[in-house]
């Protein structure tokens, strides 16, 4: 697993670097929106494609030709794709909302309350699109992103809407509504299933 975890992070290293600038770059359009969030749970989600991206170049480099010699079997390929997943969002997650927290001067309870929206909002992309991927392999599955990334865009929109007070959701102040918790087990639930699935679906995909 760590060697796998490894091997990722020389791709995101040596081929993803300046994608990394693409949700730094949303994260500082949210430091100028006063206290509108609604920009910063782009920065996380588009953070989220990164695993989806790896899977791509694996293909491209006919890395499955390389995983039939290792000592791992395949649920162990696939659940090292999703713990990926999770060391990308969750500390992003965490930095956003510490900055949020004494930038704005929010209170605890309110950050903790965006943060498990956040997740959620993160995991929507990888839970949705691993199955697909590693079924029938980046080419074909990526037809999927646009509808993925459609679905993802007006989930943070609603989720947003419900969650600002303003007339507009990019001049509104973020003010979480009493399930706002809620959305950290459906996070949980939704990365379980999403993994348990993507396990069953990878050991029938025939190279």
């Amino acid at each position: 697993m760590k060697g796998l975890l490894y091997k990722d992070f020389l791709i995101i290293r040596k081929q993803f670097l300046r994608f990394l600038l693409v949700p730094a770059a949303f994260f500082v359009i949210t430091l100028f929106m006063g206290k509108s969030l609604y920009f910063s749970y782009y920065a996380v989600a588009i953070l989220s494609i990164l695993p989806i991206s790896i899977l791509g170049y694996e293909e491209n480099w006919k890395w499955h030709k390389y995983e039939i010699i290792l000592p791992v079997n395949r649920a162990t390929l696939v659940t090292e794709k999703y713990l990926l997943s999770l060391i990308l969002i969750i500390p992003a997650v965490f930095i956003e909302g510490i900055v949020f927290m004494l930038l704005y001067d929010f209170s605890l309870i309110i950050i903790l309350n965006w943060i498990c929206i956040n997740i959620f909002c993160g995991m929507i992309i990888p839970c949705i699109d691993f199955p697909l991927v590693m079924r029938f392999g980046y080419m074909k599955g990526r037809i999927s992103n646009f509808i993925i990334i459609a679905v993802m865009s007006a989930s943070i929109t609603i989720i947003n809407f419900r969650s600002s007070s303003g007339e507009t959701l990019m001049n509104g102040t973020f003010t979480p509504q009493k399930f706002s918790f809620l959305f950290l087990p459906a996070a949980a639930v939704l990365f379980i299933v999403s993994c348990l699935l993507t396990i069953k679906l990878y050991l029938k995909r025939e190279f």
